[in-house]
Protein backbone atom coordinates (compact mmCIF):
# COMPACT_ATOMS: atom_id res chain seq x y z
CA UNK A 1 0.00 0.00 0.00
CA UNK A 2 2.75 2.51 0.92
CA UNK A 3 4.46 1.58 -2.34
CA UNK A 4 1.53 2.68 -4.29
CA UNK A 5 1.40 6.14 -2.68
CA UNK A 6 4.77 6.66 -3.14
CA UNK A 7 4.36 5.61 -7.11
CA UNK A 8 1.07 8.12 -7.56
CA UNK A 9 3.61 11.79 -7.64
CA UNK A 10 5.22 10.27 -10.19
CA UNK A 11 2.23 9.00 -12.31
CA UNK A 12 0.69 12.93 -11.65
CA UNK A 13 3.59 14.38 -12.91
CA UNK A 14 4.32 12.14 -16.01
CA UNK A 15 0.45 12.82 -16.57
CA UNK A 16 0.96 16.62 -16.49
CA UNK A 17 3.95 16.62 -18.77
CA UNK A 18 1.67 14.50 -21.10
CA UNK A 19 -0.98 17.22 -21.30
CA UNK A 20 1.70 19.97 -21.38
CA UNK A 21 3.10 18.35 -24.28
CA UNK A 22 -0.55 17.94 -25.87
CA UNK A 23 -1.16 21.68 -25.47
CA UNK A 24 1.98 22.71 -27.66
CA UNK A 25 0.75 20.50 -30.05
CA UNK A 26 -2.47 22.41 -30.52
CA UNK A 27 -1.02 26.26 -29.62
CA UNK A 28 1.35 24.81 -32.58
CA UNK A 29 -1.53 23.70 -34.84
CA UNK A 30 -3.05 26.75 -34.73
CA UNK A 31 -0.13 28.94 -35.48
CA UNK A 32 0.43 26.77 -38.13
CA UNK A 33 -3.39 27.47 -39.43
CA UNK A 34 -4.10 31.33 -38.39
CA UNK A 35 -3.76 32.36 -42.01
CA UNK A 36 -6.72 29.84 -42.73
CA UNK A 37 -8.43 31.18 -40.03
CA UNK A 38 -7.75 35.03 -40.84
CA UNK A 39 -8.75 34.36 -44.80
CA UNK A 40 -12.36 33.49 -43.81
CA UNK A 41 -12.72 36.33 -41.59
CA UNK A 42 -11.57 39.13 -43.42
CA UNK A 43 -13.57 38.16 -46.49
CA UNK A 44 -17.40 36.96 -44.93
CA UNK A 45 -19.05 36.21 -41.50
CA UNK A 46 -18.71 32.47 -42.15
CA UNK A 47 -15.85 32.05 -39.52
CA UNK A 48 -17.98 33.50 -36.45
CA UNK A 49 -18.44 31.22 -33.83
CA UNK A 50 -16.49 28.22 -35.77
CA UNK A 51 -13.59 26.50 -34.91
CA UNK A 52 -11.05 24.71 -37.33
CA UNK A 53 -12.03 21.58 -38.43
CA UNK A 54 -10.72 18.68 -37.25
CA UNK A 55 -7.29 17.03 -38.45
CA UNK A 56 -8.78 13.35 -38.43
CA UNK A 57 -12.89 13.79 -38.06
CA UNK A 58 -14.52 11.54 -36.04
CA UNK A 59 -17.14 10.51 -38.89
CA UNK A 60 -14.59 8.29 -41.26
CA UNK A 61 -15.72 4.98 -42.23
CA UNK A 62 -12.32 3.62 -43.39
CA UNK A 63 -12.09 1.35 -45.98
CA UNK A 64 -15.48 0.97 -48.14
CA UNK A 65 -15.02 -1.58 -50.92
CA UNK A 66 -15.53 0.37 -54.73
CA UNK A 67 -19.49 1.01 -55.58
CA UNK A 68 -19.34 -0.43 -58.97
CA UNK A 69 -22.52 0.46 -59.45
CA UNK A 70 -23.48 2.95 -62.21
CA UNK A 71 -26.43 5.82 -61.78
CA UNK A 72 -26.95 8.39 -64.25
CA UNK A 73 -25.87 12.05 -63.25
CA UNK A 74 -29.54 13.20 -62.78
CA UNK A 75 -29.70 10.65 -59.60
CA UNK A 76 -26.06 11.60 -58.52
CA UNK A 77 -27.23 15.14 -58.10
CA UNK A 78 -30.02 14.24 -56.14
CA UNK A 79 -27.86 12.18 -53.97
CA UNK A 80 -25.05 14.27 -52.86
CA UNK A 81 -27.48 17.88 -53.24
CA UNK A 82 -24.46 19.29 -50.42
CA UNK A 83 -22.45 20.20 -53.76
CA UNK A 84 -23.33 23.43 -55.05
CA UNK A 85 -21.79 24.27 -58.53
CA UNK A 86 -19.12 21.52 -58.49
CA UNK A 87 -18.26 23.37 -54.87
CA UNK A 88 -18.51 22.29 -51.49
CA UNK A 89 -17.52 23.74 -47.64
CA UNK A 90 -18.66 22.35 -44.59
CA UNK A 91 -21.40 23.86 -42.40
CA UNK A 92 -20.16 23.54 -39.18
CA UNK A 93 -16.53 24.13 -39.10
CA UNK A 94 -13.63 26.01 -41.30
CA UNK A 95 -11.58 24.14 -43.43
CA UNK A 96 -7.95 24.12 -42.97
CA UNK A 97 -7.66 23.92 -47.14
CA UNK A 98 -9.20 24.76 -50.23
CA UNK A 99 -8.67 21.71 -52.33
CA UNK A 100 -8.96 22.07 -56.36
CA UNK A 101 -9.40 18.07 -57.59
CA UNK A 102 -8.79 18.38 -61.20
CA UNK A 103 -9.70 15.02 -63.39
CA UNK A 104 -8.83 15.15 -67.50
CA UNK A 105 -11.35 13.26 -69.29
CA UNK A 106 -12.36 11.75 -72.36
CA UNK A 107 -15.18 9.12 -73.54
CA UNK A 108 -15.24 7.59 -70.22
CA UNK A 109 -19.05 8.70 -68.61
CA UNK A 110 -19.29 5.21 -66.99
CA UNK A 111 -15.98 5.94 -65.02
CA UNK A 112 -16.66 9.72 -63.71
CA UNK A 113 -20.01 8.63 -62.82
CA UNK A 114 -18.42 5.77 -61.02
CA UNK A 115 -15.73 8.08 -59.55
CA UNK A 116 -18.12 10.96 -58.45
CA UNK A 117 -20.42 8.39 -56.59
CA UNK A 118 -17.20 7.24 -54.73
CA UNK A 119 -14.99 9.79 -54.30
CA UNK A 120 -17.74 12.86 -53.17
CA UNK A 121 -18.79 10.73 -49.88
CA UNK A 122 -15.51 10.08 -49.08
CA UNK A 123 -14.27 13.91 -48.99
CA UNK A 124 -16.91 15.32 -47.82
CA UNK A 125 -16.82 13.28 -44.47
CA UNK A 126 -12.90 14.16 -44.48
CA UNK A 127 -14.55 18.01 -44.04
CA UNK A 128 -12.32 19.98 -46.43
CA UNK A 129 -13.13 22.36 -48.59
CA UNK A 130 -13.01 21.41 -52.27
CA UNK A 131 -14.01 22.24 -56.06
CA UNK A 132 -13.96 19.19 -58.61
CA UNK A 133 -13.11 20.74 -62.29
CA UNK A 134 -13.84 18.11 -65.52
CA UNK A 135 -11.81 19.17 -68.36
CA UNK A 136 -12.68 17.13 -71.69
CA UNK A 137 -10.78 16.78 -74.80
CA UNK A 138 -12.68 16.64 -77.69
CA UNK A 139 -12.16 14.36 -80.28
CA UNK A 140 -9.90 14.01 -83.06
CA UNK A 141 -6.48 14.81 -81.85
CA UNK A 142 -4.86 12.25 -79.39
CA UNK A 143 -5.65 12.16 -76.17
CA UNK A 144 -3.30 14.71 -74.04
CA UNK A 145 -3.01 14.43 -70.54
CA UNK A 146 -0.96 16.83 -69.51
CA UNK A 147 -2.39 19.99 -71.47
CA UNK A 148 -5.84 19.06 -69.60
CA UNK A 149 -4.46 18.96 -66.09
CA UNK A 150 -2.84 22.67 -67.24
CA UNK A 151 -5.84 23.80 -68.49
CA UNK A 152 -7.81 22.41 -65.47
CA UNK A 153 -4.95 23.94 -63.17
CA UNK A 154 -5.64 27.83 -64.75
CA UNK A 155 -9.16 27.56 -64.81
CA UNK A 156 -9.30 26.43 -61.19
CA UNK A 157 -6.97 29.11 -59.93
CA UNK A 158 -8.59 31.69 -61.96
CA UNK A 159 -11.56 30.51 -59.73
CA UNK A 160 -10.81 30.61 -56.16
CA UNK A 161 -7.05 30.44 -54.30
CA UNK A 162 -7.05 26.65 -53.95
CA UNK A 163 -4.06 25.69 -51.13
CA UNK A 164 -4.08 22.07 -52.67
CA UNK A 165 -4.55 20.38 -55.75
CA UNK A 166 -5.56 16.93 -56.45
CA UNK A 167 -4.42 15.36 -60.06
CA UNK A 168 -7.08 12.62 -60.67
CA UNK A 169 -6.95 9.88 -63.20
CA UNK A 170 -10.83 8.83 -63.86
CA UNK A 171 -10.00 5.28 -63.99
CA UNK A 172 -8.19 4.76 -60.35
CA UNK A 173 -10.58 5.43 -57.75
CA UNK A 174 -9.15 5.55 -53.61
CA UNK A 175 -11.41 2.94 -51.63
CA UNK A 176 -10.75 4.37 -48.27
CA UNK A 177 -11.18 8.05 -46.65
CA UNK A 178 -8.39 7.81 -44.47
CA UNK A 179 -6.14 8.50 -47.62
CA UNK A 180 -6.71 12.42 -47.16
CA UNK A 181 -6.69 14.61 -49.88
CA UNK A 182 -5.41 17.34 -48.34
CA UNK A 183 -1.59 18.81 -49.03
CA UNK A 184 1.29 18.41 -46.77
CA UNK A 185 4.74 20.16 -47.14
CA UNK A 186 5.67 17.47 -50.08
CA UNK A 187 4.03 16.18 -53.26
CA UNK A 188 2.13 12.84 -52.42
CA UNK A 189 1.51 9.72 -54.11
CA UNK A 190 -2.05 8.37 -53.45
CA UNK A 191 -2.60 5.46 -55.38
CA UNK A 192 -0.25 3.22 -53.42
CA UNK A 193 -2.14 -0.08 -53.97
CA UNK A 194 -3.74 -0.52 -57.11
CA UNK A 195 -6.06 -3.22 -58.18
CA UNK A 196 -4.82 -2.87 -61.95
CA UNK A 197 -1.40 -3.99 -60.29
CA UNK A 198 -2.43 -6.48 -57.84
CA UNK A 199 -2.33 -3.57 -54.99
CA UNK A 200 1.53 -3.04 -55.21
CA UNK A 201 3.44 0.04 -57.01
CA UNK A 202 4.44 -1.71 -60.29
CA UNK A 203 7.91 0.16 -59.80
CA UNK A 204 9.34 2.31 -57.37
CA UNK A 205 8.93 5.99 -58.99
CA UNK A 206 5.12 5.33 -60.34
CA UNK A 207 3.04 8.87 -59.55
CA UNK A 208 0.21 7.86 -61.75
CA UNK A 209 -3.34 7.41 -60.81
CA UNK A 210 -4.35 10.73 -57.53
CA UNK A 211 -1.03 12.51 -56.60
CA UNK A 212 -1.58 16.14 -54.94
CA UNK A 213 0.91 18.96 -54.09
CA UNK A 214 0.64 23.11 -52.63
CA UNK A 215 -0.67 25.04 -55.79
CA UNK A 216 2.83 26.45 -55.46
CA UNK A 217 4.58 23.82 -56.71
CA UNK A 218 2.42 23.01 -59.24
CA UNK A 219 3.67 26.16 -60.44
CA UNK A 220 7.44 25.80 -59.17
CA UNK A 221 7.79 23.17 -61.70
CA UNK A 222 5.75 24.48 -64.33
CA UNK A 223 2.84 22.16 -64.30
CA UNK A 224 2.73 19.09 -66.82
CA UNK A 225 4.25 18.54 -70.03
CA UNK A 226 2.25 19.68 -73.21
CA UNK A 227 4.55 17.03 -75.58
CA UNK A 228 2.98 13.11 -74.45
CA UNK A 229 0.00 12.18 -76.70
CA UNK A 230 -2.09 9.50 -76.40
CA UNK A 231 -1.07 7.27 -73.08
CA UNK A 232 2.52 6.93 -70.84
CA UNK A 233 5.00 8.64 -69.41
CA UNK A 234 3.57 11.72 -68.52
CA UNK A 235 3.25 10.89 -64.83
CA UNK A 236 6.65 10.00 -65.01
CA UNK A 237 8.14 13.07 -66.74
CA UNK A 238 5.97 14.96 -63.44
CA UNK A 239 7.65 12.83 -61.08
CA UNK A 240 10.97 13.30 -62.72
CA UNK A 241 10.50 17.63 -62.64
CA UNK A 242 9.61 17.37 -58.86
CA UNK A 243 12.54 14.88 -57.85
CA UNK A 244 15.25 15.14 -60.18
CA UNK A 245 15.12 18.75 -61.60
CA UNK A 246 13.94 20.28 -58.07
CA UNK A 247 15.05 18.16 -55.38
CA UNK A 248 11.57 17.50 -53.61
CA UNK A 249 10.47 14.87 -51.63
CA UNK A 250 7.50 12.42 -52.09
CA UNK A 251 5.13 11.18 -49.72
CA UNK A 252 2.86 8.30 -49.55
CA UNK A 253 0.84 7.19 -47.09
CA UNK A 254 0.52 4.40 -45.25
CA UNK A 255 0.21 1.10 -47.31
CA UNK A 256 -3.38 0.36 -45.18
CA UNK A 257 -4.99 3.79 -46.18
CA UNK A 258 -4.03 4.13 -49.74
CA UNK A 259 -6.11 1.10 -51.59
CA UNK A 260 -7.59 2.32 -54.84
CA UNK A 261 -9.78 0.22 -57.24
CA UNK A 262 -9.66 0.47 -60.74
CA UNK A 263 -12.22 0.65 -63.43
CA UNK A 264 -11.89 -0.80 -66.64
CA UNK A 265 -12.19 0.37 -70.37
CA UNK A 266 -10.69 -0.31 -73.52
CA UNK A 267 -8.35 2.13 -75.32
CA UNK A 268 -10.61 2.72 -79.04
CA UNK A 269 -7.90 4.84 -80.51
CA UNK A 270 -6.15 3.68 -83.77
CA UNK A 271 -2.96 5.37 -84.61
CA UNK A 272 0.51 4.49 -84.89
CA UNK A 273 1.34 2.93 -81.75
CA UNK A 274 5.26 2.30 -82.39
CA UNK A 275 5.78 5.85 -83.65
CA UNK A 276 3.84 7.19 -80.76
CA UNK A 277 5.99 5.17 -78.01
CA UNK A 278 9.35 6.20 -79.93
CA UNK A 279 8.00 9.86 -79.61
CA UNK A 280 7.56 9.80 -76.37
CA UNK A 281 10.44 7.73 -75.23
CA UNK A 282 12.77 10.46 -77.39
CA UNK A 283 11.13 13.10 -75.25
CA UNK A 284 11.00 11.82 -72.37
CA UNK A 285 14.84 11.02 -72.45
CA UNK A 286 16.30 13.46 -74.59
CA UNK A 287 14.48 16.41 -72.69
CA UNK A 288 15.09 16.11 -69.48
CA UNK A 289 15.71 20.06 -68.63
CA UNK A 290 12.34 20.65 -71.01
CA UNK A 291 10.42 21.57 -68.25
CA UNK A 292 11.38 24.63 -67.95
CA UNK A 293 10.05 25.79 -71.49
CA UNK A 294 7.25 23.12 -71.30
CA UNK A 295 4.54 23.10 -69.58
CA UNK A 296 2.11 25.44 -67.11
CA UNK A 297 3.72 28.55 -69.00
CA UNK A 298 3.79 27.16 -72.74
CA UNK A 299 0.27 25.18 -72.57
CA UNK A 300 -1.91 26.27 -75.39
CA UNK A 301 -5.99 25.19 -76.10
CA UNK A 302 -8.95 26.79 -76.83
CA UNK A 303 -11.38 26.57 -74.18
CA UNK A 304 -14.79 26.01 -76.67
CA UNK A 305 -17.27 25.59 -73.31
CA UNK A 306 -17.66 25.76 -69.36
CA UNK A 307 -20.60 24.22 -67.61
CA UNK A 308 -21.55 24.68 -63.99
CA UNK A 309 -22.99 21.41 -62.91
CA UNK A 310 -24.09 20.68 -59.52
CA UNK A 311 -21.31 18.53 -58.82
CA UNK A 312 -18.23 19.84 -60.96
CA UNK A 313 -17.30 22.15 -63.31
CA UNK A 314 -17.02 20.70 -66.84
CA UNK A 315 -14.39 22.83 -69.49
CA UNK A 316 -14.39 21.28 -72.56
CA UNK A 317 -11.04 22.01 -74.57
CA UNK A 318 -9.67 21.40 -78.36
CA UNK A 319 -5.68 21.96 -78.41
CA UNK A 320 -3.46 21.28 -81.78
CA UNK A 321 -0.91 18.96 -80.72
CA UNK A 322 1.02 19.51 -84.17
CA UNK A 323 1.31 23.76 -83.31
CA UNK A 324 2.26 22.82 -79.47
CA UNK A 325 5.18 20.24 -80.79
CA UNK A 326 6.81 22.84 -83.20
CA UNK A 327 6.87 25.68 -80.59
CA UNK A 328 8.14 23.26 -78.51
CA UNK A 329 11.04 21.66 -80.87
CA UNK A 330 11.69 25.94 -81.71
CA UNK A 331 11.93 26.14 -77.95
CA UNK A 332 14.36 24.09 -77.66
CA UNK A 333 16.67 24.75 -80.54
CA UNK A 334 17.23 28.60 -79.15
CA UNK A 335 16.86 28.10 -75.61
CA UNK A 336 19.41 29.45 -73.57
CA UNK A 337 20.38 26.35 -71.49
CA UNK A 338 23.05 27.93 -69.54
CA UNK A 339 20.49 29.82 -67.91
CA UNK A 340 18.27 26.82 -67.13
CA UNK A 341 19.17 25.23 -63.52
CA UNK A 342 21.26 22.33 -63.83
CA UNK A 343 19.04 18.48 -64.00
CA UNK A 344 21.41 15.95 -61.28
CA UNK A 345 22.60 13.08 -63.58
CA UNK A 346 19.65 10.48 -63.65
CA UNK A 347 20.26 6.54 -64.81
CA UNK A 348 16.41 6.41 -64.43
CA UNK A 349 16.04 8.09 -67.54
CA UNK A 350 16.01 5.10 -70.03
CA UNK A 351 14.83 2.91 -67.27
CA UNK A 352 11.50 4.51 -66.49
CA UNK A 353 11.21 4.88 -70.60
CA UNK A 354 11.25 0.90 -71.19
CA UNK A 355 9.54 0.35 -67.85
CA UNK A 356 6.46 2.72 -68.75
CA UNK A 357 5.94 1.28 -72.04
CA UNK A 358 6.23 -2.04 -70.81
CA UNK A 359 3.16 -1.58 -68.08
CA UNK A 360 0.80 0.36 -70.98
CA UNK A 361 1.30 -3.51 -72.50
CA UNK A 362 2.30 -2.20 -75.86
CA UNK A 363 4.28 -4.21 -78.41
CA UNK A 364 8.08 -3.28 -77.13
CA UNK A 365 9.78 -4.02 -80.58
CA UNK A 366 13.36 -4.09 -81.54
CA UNK A 367 13.20 0.15 -82.36
CA UNK A 368 12.06 1.14 -79.13
CA UNK A 369 14.58 -1.51 -77.19
CA UNK A 370 17.56 0.09 -79.39
CA UNK A 371 16.00 3.93 -77.92
CA UNK A 372 15.96 2.88 -73.96
CA UNK A 373 19.51 0.63 -74.81
CA UNK A 374 17.74 -2.41 -73.70
CA UNK A 375 17.25 -0.96 -70.04
CA UNK A 376 20.01 -3.97 -69.36
CA UNK A 377 20.68 -2.76 -66.09
CA UNK A 378 17.45 -1.86 -64.82
CA UNK A 379 17.46 -2.74 -60.79
CA UNK A 380 15.36 -5.71 -59.52
CA UNK A 381 13.31 -3.89 -57.31
CA UNK A 382 11.69 -1.80 -60.50
CA UNK A 383 10.47 -4.87 -62.18
CA UNK A 384 7.60 -5.40 -60.01
CA UNK A 385 4.35 -6.28 -61.43
CA UNK A 386 6.43 -6.16 -64.55
CA UNK A 387 5.36 -8.20 -67.18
Amino acid sequence: MKKGIYYLPVFIMLLSIVFFLNSLLYLKDNNRYKDVMKRYVVTDKYAEGKSLCSLHPENLHGYEPLNRSVYNLKVLQSTYNFMDQGHYRPVTCIPRQKVAILIPYRNREKGLLTLLNNVLPRIHRQQIEFGIYVVEQIGGELFNKGVLFNAAFKYAMAEYTYDCVVLHDVDIISEDDRNFFTCGYHPRHLAVKVEQFNYTIPYADFFGGISNMPANIFEQINGFSNQYEDWGLEDDDLYRRLTVAHGLKIERPLANVSTCASVHHSRPHKHDKKGKLLDRCNIYINRPRGWAFDGLSTSQYIVEKTENKRLFKHILISLNTTQLRKDFVTRSRFKNYDSLPPVASWNGNTEMCYLALKLSNEKIDQSVEDLVQKSVNVPSHRRICIP
